[in-house]
């Protein structure tokens, strides 16, 4: 069988590796201001049960949430570089 068994454990454990992924990067975006760039999507998708497939993927409309976010801070990051600005104009 696939999975943990334990199905009241699943979100507080994916939950718990998600915020030390989170954490792990928000450090290393510290580290290396400018050249790494931090996106904390957390409570981006929601929390009703219909925004998700499981504990770990959204749905569609989540993912396209998400997206949406790195889509702000890709276009923050690359606001000032003239290559990339005329690349990204277009997207919405």
């Amino acid at each position: 069988q696939l999975g943990y068994a334990k199905v009241g454990l699943q979100k507080p454990i994916v939950a718990a590796l998600i915020d030390r992924f989170n954490d792990a990067m928000a450090a290393l975006a510290a580290r290396y201001p400018g050249i790494v760039h931090h996106v904390d999507v957390r409570g981006t998708v929601g929390s009703v049960s219909d925004d998700w497939i499981d504990e770990l993927h959204p749905r569609a409309a989540g993912f396209g949430r998400v997206a949406a976010e790195f889509n702000r801070a890709i276009r923050k990051a690359f606001k000032d570089h003239p290559s990339i600005k005329r690349d990204i104009r277009n997207l919405s």
